[in-house]
């Protein structure tokens, strides 16, 4: 926010604008006088204070029917917000389901984790069930750490390089000594972070006219801020307004009566001017500057009172894109901003039971010690008005003391108490008779025990429901928005097993939020079976080959996660693995391509029957083949064989006729000449040669 310029202390129409706002602004807190007064008589029986019945004479015990309810309501409503996961943002198509659970994450990081949301929460929560309606500030604040800094050997010429200010850190000179050369620098770091805060209903004021249940359209609202002049000094505010400020006491006249303070409040005076007390608004408001304009615009202003330095902006007045507070009711009211108030509801119940209490301690006291009449004069009055038990009571005759009969009330007062104890029940809802194991083991089943205890938490669920639908889910919207909007770079979360950064100035606005708390103990058991039966059936249908037909992996996914939160599981991502992510991509290609050799392998192990079979008819025809190619080759190498022996025998037979006929053609050329000689010798040459040829001729034709 920047320093006033001087325009604002010259500009009439400024002025005028400043002036008109301070008004609005007192008018408000005036107009709340009996809110004021709720939240007052909401505090004391709370807190057990005395009611302004009491007799020194009488009993003066309290009932804590507030005190109790209301932490009996308290420790039902605990068990929601103790997970880190409180709410989570709804995707705006398929592709968007990652995206918006890393944002889920992310915010929830910020609002629980990093601002302790938990406490925040419950802070919130029981603001709403005493003070009618609760607010909660989500807002970018200033975390400043400031320190004196002192450097030695500083030249003159040195010393504006050393209260230099840089983004973040501020510096300013406090002190140089010349001699010494030692310079003081005042050190200021400022650290900006996203906050949440519940707000103290005391302290908050709003437009009287506005009924809406949200803030976003309101036309003013905003703190009241008890700052010292040292922190308004470091907020920007000059020295010349902050000085001029009249300083207060915190919680003075008629604002003490809001607040549960004690009397004791700046009892003691400030060490120095600059921790004096200074009365502040911190207001959003909806203005023009230009008096022409045809729109207002959102303004975050910081006023105080009209000073000679100031008509009342300490700080230049910045337009700002939405109003930073959440509200909600834990009993809301139709076209009313503000709701109804558990402690409301019980004023009466406390009230009567209070009065029914001393009463009875009262009867007991007399029928305890008795009731006497006296005669005047005849008896010692201090023995009978301070008795002590065993104390003689002195009197002057026997007839001087007259016991009176005093009836006992107790069965008929317990009675009226019983009864307003059920009242108290049926008004808040609070099951504080089913608190105590022994009363839980008094049932005769489990089932029986938890069928009475959901009946007696079901405003409990009523009133956290509407907690949750408010006030939570405007923390978050807020929180999703500011973290959009701001600077802060990206924010590191966890998902599943893995860090990773997410920079909020790319998410996309959200329209709608899913908030997972709300549930009393009795709902969350019903919810937790009815999820866990679903996942038998999203598994069975898996199973039975339904996978991408009715169920799939992504839905089962989703109910183990819903069911693991449902159960107060923190960070169930880290237990499982999304169907969507990387991992499971590879590890699920991985699988297919082991579920194909897998086919592959069980395709040829049943076909192997097959390939036996035709691997025997292609052996057979094989050998069917062989046999009858060797036949033909061993007949053909028969035939070739006997052809060659049959060859070979021609041969030798033509060879051997050759020879006889070659044999007969010598014979008869030799037998013609032998025969004419031999007749001449001794006439058997011819003989002998006959013989020869015709036994050769008969040899022949055998």
């Amino acid at each position: 926010m920047a320093v006033l310029g001087k325009s604002r202390n010259t500009n009439p129409r400024e002025r005028d604008v400043v002036t008109r706002l301070r008004h609005q602004i007192e008018a408000a807190i005036n107009s709340s006088t009996n809110v004021n007064q709720q939240r007052a008589t909401a505090w004391r029986q709370f807190a057990m204070e005395p009611n302004g019945t009491e007799d020194g004479a009488r009993s003066a015990i309290q009932s804590a029917d507030v005190n109790t309810m209301v932490s009996a309501i308290m420790a039902q409503m605990v068990i929601s917000f103790s997970t880190d996961t409180v709410v989570s943002y709804e995707a705006n198509s398929a592709e968007d389901e990652q995206a918006a659970a890393m944002e889920s994450r992310a915010v929830n990081r910020v609002v629980v984790e990093q601002n302790g949301g938990y406490q925040r929460l419950l802070d919130a929560a029981q603001n709403a069930l005493l003070y009618r309606t609760a607010y909660v500030k989500v807002w970018w604040a200033d975390d400043i750490d400031q320190f004196v800094l002192t450097v030695e050997n500083v030249e003159r010429e040195e010393v504006p390089i050393l209260v230099e200010s840089e983004v973040g850190t501020q510096r300013r000179l406090v002190s140089w000594n010349p001699e010494t050369k030692k310079a003081r620098i005042d050190v200021t770091k400022t650290n900006r972070r996203l906050s949440v805060a519940a707000v103290d209903n005391g302290l908050f004021f709003i437009d009287p006219d506005h009924d809406e249940k949200e803030l976003a359209s309101c036309n003013l609202c905003g703190e009241i801020l008890y700052k010292s002049r040292d922190e308004l000094s470091r907020m920007g505010v000059p020295w010349a307004i902050v000085k001029e400020l009249p300083a207060v006491q915190k919680w003075s006249q008629e604002q003490k009566t809001n607040r549960r303070r004690g009397d004791r409040w700046n009892a003691v005076e400030p060490i120095g001017f600059q921790n004096d007390i200074c009365r502040v608004f911190e207001a959003y408001a909806r203005f023009s500057f230009d008096e022409d304009a045809d729109r207002a615009t959102l303004y975050k202003c910081f006023i105080g009172d009209k000073t000679k330095a100031s008509f009342g902006f300490l700080l230049e007045p910045v337009p700002v894109s939405r109003v930073p507070y959440a509200a909600g009711s834990a009993f809301p009211i139709a076209n009313r901003h503000q709701g109804e108030s558990l402690a409301e509801k019980l004023y009466s119940i406390q009230e009567a039971k209070t009065e029914l209490m001393r009463q009875w301690l009262d009867n007991v006291q007399v029928n305890s010690i008795g009731r006497y009449g006296a005669v005047v004069g005849q008896v010692e009055i201090a023995d009978i008005m301070t008795p002590k038990a065993g104390q003689p009571i002195r009197m002057k005759s026997p007839s001087a003391l007259l016991p009176i009969p005093v009836n006992d009330v107790g069965a008929s007062i317990g009675q009226a108490l019983m009864y307003l104890d059920q009242q108290r029940e049926e008004r808040g809802g609070a099951a504080l008779d089913m608190v105590g194991s022994e009363q839980q083991l008094a049932q005769e089943t489990a089932a029986g025990t938890e069928r009475v205890y959901a009946s007696k938490e079901l405003m409990v669920s009523y009133m956290m429901r509407n907690i949750s639908e408010t006030l939570v889910k405007q923390i978050y919207m807020l929180g999703h928005a500011e973290l959009r909007d701001g600077e802060n770079g990206p924010v590191s979360v966890k998902y599943g097993e893995k860090w990773i950064e997410v920079d909020p100035a790319t998410w996309p606005a959200r329209a709608h939020c899913n908030v997972k708390v709300g549930y009393s103990m009795g709902e969350r058991r019903q919810i937790a079976n009815t999820l866990f039966s679903f996942i038998q059936l999203q598994t069975t249908a898996m199973q039975a080959g339904l996978d991408g037909q009715l169920v799939s992996k992504q839905g089962l996914y989703k109910s183990t996660v819903d069911w693991l939160n449902v159960s107060l599981v923190d960070n169930p991502e880290a237990y499982l693995i999304d169907p969507s992510s990387e991992q499971a991509q590879q590890a699920a290609q991985q699988a297919a391509a082991m579920a194909q050799q897998q086919a592959q392998a069980q395709q040829e192990l049943l076909a192997l029957p097959e390939r036996i079979k035709a691997a025997s008819a292609q052996y057979k025809v094989d050998a069917d083949t062989l046999t009858t190619m060797f036949k033909a080759v061993l007949e053909a190498t028969v035939k070739a064989n006997t052809d060659e022996v049959q060859g070979n025998v021609e041969v030798i037979r033509a060879a051997t006729e050759a020879k006889v006929a070659q044999a007969t053609l010598t014979g008869s050329a030799d037998g013609a000449g032998e025969g004419n000689g031999g007749r001449g010798a001794n006439g058997s040459g011819g003989k002998s040669r006959a013989n020869g040829t015709k036994s050769g001729t008969r040899d022949s034709a055998n």
